[in-house]
């Protein structure tokens, strides 16, 4: 978002004091440097052993400086078990450079080795190692990697950010995709000033305490505001110990909703003449603070107004001209960057440019349904993967996008114009689900981002089995839905064969695609469709006088994708996914059916989840179907041990083969000349 004066508590003032930091300051729990000798021998970690690092400790302190500054520093140890954990070593900060709004100052950097007499290597991180770039007007970053790594060195790090808004206060993350042994946060504040912690995550805290405490000011801080040198402030100290690694997991996309973490937002603040002054204390007042900026942004101009007269031409229904606009953007502005919240160019500049970011590209959406007569509100978004927006505290950075909300009647459809390969009626999949914020004045909208549609696929094979084994016939796809979209998106840069064979997954049981047709490729209007010509010299296996034959042939489920023995969390499929695969098998005459499958049913709960396989054989033809179901977006971990033994039988459904053997020759009677049956005699004759 465009910067504010309100984010400058005292945007009129400079404070250019000298003094020093509090001595009063919360004590780390490690000192620089003084590395134990235990965490330099450690060879593994028992209680993870697919760890790549442990965590040692991770220490942050956020408080207010002389200049009423916001510094956060943060000091970080990391064992390296392995050289996957290398990445722990390479930093990346970006910060916001625009007018010194931050600053990122007193980095260091050790890596300590313990060598084979028992004396420690520690090797520093040099200034020049340090790199400074700037991405854009607003932002730069700051990266560097610690030196001399190998697998069992300890490496340690520290850096500061300073900033100047008193409502940017840094989010702790206690949990990562590694164990930690301790992390800890300490935020101090004045006590004239107001912060709400919002916490997220079931791990518990070790320590979780707000005390009473003071600092020492100086300076202009000390004559314009606290009066006192020493000032009483609110010290809130959050510490978790042990903390297990939280890993992705299949079908786990909001993994940010589960890690222990804490956030704050600014609640209240003095003014200059010493009263309080509320800081986005509603919903209402943070909706009102953004409609300016929207104001701002989202414009009829000359040139919007002719370009949505001509896309519109010709048509008269609004929800016409909604599809024709809808269309017209997606395929004539290239979204450059997504999820930002940044619109540097007018609605002008991005029809002349036709790059943009998705927030420039949704201004000018909703500047040209605005002109078509379309009603149409921005909707402030937060993605899945900044997690669930939780309603209960106005925090702005719990939001990330921005979309469209238009509305015709009494229909509501979301909008997001980034992806030329979207059609109408299909969100972003890390939007789907998620709670939107619609902008109105005086009106807190919420409304849920659900898809009414899923992913569906339609196979269909006829196939024609030789009395060698061999195997020729057809396969196709038709798609729809997430599922064509998925397809389309996986097409590109991509031959015609190359698309066939990841779709089918032929290759690896060994048969060939000699020929492909694709409908719908170049078209959006046309429904995307594969079919594939396939032969097999010797696909079915023969043994003496049988024919083994996995019908299978394509879409096989080779793997179980849920390996844990247990799970935490839910299993989000995002979507209700239907898979239907149809296959006709003509045999070969002199040959039969000797052990045939059987019809299954597979179900998890209340039909969550389903799969069925029907078999139906008459004289030389077999046809099977297998069907996969979810019916259920999320799937509660009560389920998972159930659903992961579905996963586990389709797999071994698919694996499955009919055994068939030769017929046998139809023993007729020999003929023989026809001779008198003599009678049998009576009961009781002689």
């Amino acid at each position: 978002m465009q910067s504010k004066p309100l984010r400058y508590l005292f945007f009129s003032i400079v404070f250019m004091a000298i003094g020093t930091l509090s001595t009063l300051a919360q004590e780390p729990p490690v000192t620089w440097g003084e590395i134990p000798k235990s965490d330099l021998e450690m060879k593994s970690f028992p209680q993870d052993t697919n760890a790549s690092v442990v965590i040692l400790c991770d220490y942050g302190i956020s408080r207010f400086n002389n200049e009423l500054e916001v510094a956060f520093t943060r000091h970080l140890r990391v064992k390296i078990l392995t050289a996957k954990g290398y990445s722990w070593a390479s930093k990346e900060l970006i910060y916001r450079s625009e007018n010194y709004i931050e600053r990122v100052k007193n980095i260091e950097g050790a890596t300590y080795m313990l060598k084979a007499d028992g004396t420690v290597n520690k090797t520093e991180l040099r200034e020049d190692d340090i790199f400074t770039e700037k991405i854009d007007n607003r932002y730069s970053r700051v990266k560097f990697t610690l030196p001399a790594l190998t697998p069992g060195c300890v490496i340690e790090l520290k850096y500061t950010i300073f900033c100047v808004y008193i409502d940017n206060v840094k989010d702790w993350v206690f949990q990562y995709d590694e164990p930690v042994r301790w992390s800890e946060y300490v935020f101090r504040f004045p006590k004239c000033f107001s912060y709400a912690a919002l916490h997220q995550g079931s791990f518990p805290y070790i320590i979780h305490e707000m005390i009473d405490t003071q600092q020492v000011f100086g300076g202009l801080t000390l004559t314009v505001l606290f009066r006192n040198s020493t000032v009483p402030c609110t010290q809130m100290r959050f510490a978790a110990a042990n903390v297990p690694a939280l890993r992705d997991e299949p079908f786990f996309t909001t993994r940010s909703d589960y890690l222990k973490k804490v956030s704050f937002q600014l609640s209240g603040h003095p003014d200059l003449l010493g009263s309080s002054k509320k800081y986005v204390a509603s919903w209402t007042d943070l909706i009102d603070d953004y409609l300016e900026w929207f104001d701002e942004n989202i414009e009829v101009t000359r040139q919007i107004r002719r370009c949505s007269d001509d896309i519109t031409a010709g048509f008269a229904k609004p929800q016409e001209k909604l599809r024709a606009i809808y269309d017209w953007v997606k395929k004539s502005v290239v979204c450059s960057l997504w999820s930002t919240r940044n619109a540097k160019q007018s609605v002008d500049e991005l029809l002349e440019s036709r790059r943009g970011t998705s927030t420039e590209i949704n201004f000018l959406l909703l500047s040209l349904l605005q002109r078509a007569g379309i009603s149409c509100d921005p909707v402030l978004a937060g993605t899945r993967e900044n997690g669930t927006v939780k309603t209960a505290y106005p925090m702005e950075s719990q939001f990330d996008y921005i979309l469209t909300c238009a509305r015709i009647d009494s229909l509501r459809y979301y909008l997001d114009a980034t992806d030329p390969l979207r059609p109408l009626g299909l969100l972003p999949e890390n939007l789907i689900n998620t709670r939107g914020l619609v902008m109105k004045r005086d009106t807190v909208g919420w409304v849920t981002l659900f898809s009414p549609k899923g992913a569906a696929t339609l196979s269909y094979a006829q196939l024609q089995l030789g009395n060698d084994g061999s195997l020729q016939g057809t396969l196709e796809d038709s798609y729809q839905d997430y599922d064509e979209l998925t397809v389309r998106k996986d097409m590109k840069d991509k031959k015609d064969v190359e698309i066939v064979q990841n779709q089918f997954g032929t290759e690896a049981l060994g048969i060939s695609i000699d020929s492909v047709r694709i409908e719908g490729k170049d078209s959006l209007a046309v429904p995307l469709k594969l079919k594939a010509w396939i032969s097999s010299p010797d696909y079915a296996q023969q043994n003496g006088d049988l024919i083994y034959f996995n019908p299978s042939v394509f879409h096989r489920t080779a793997d179980n994708p849920f390996q844990l023995p247990t799970r935490e969390f839910p299993i989000d499929y995002i979507y209700k996914r239907k898979n239907i695969v149809i296959i006709n098998i003509a045999l070969p005459d002199s040959f039969e059916v000797k052990t045939p499958l059987i019809d299954r049913t597979l179900i998890v709960g209340q039909n969550l989840v389903v799969f069925t396989r029907k078999v139906a054989i008459q004289d030389n033809s077999i046809q099977i179907q297998y069907k996969f179901e979810v019916r259920s977006t999320e799937i509660q971990p009560e389920y998972y041990e159930r659903l992961r033994d579905l996963y586990a039988q389709m797999v071994t459904i698919k694996s499955e083969s009919l055994v068939l053997a030769h017929k046998r020759p139809v023993m007729k009677p020999a003929i023989e000349s026809a001779k008198p049956i003599k009678p049998l005699p009576s009961k009781g004759t002689k």
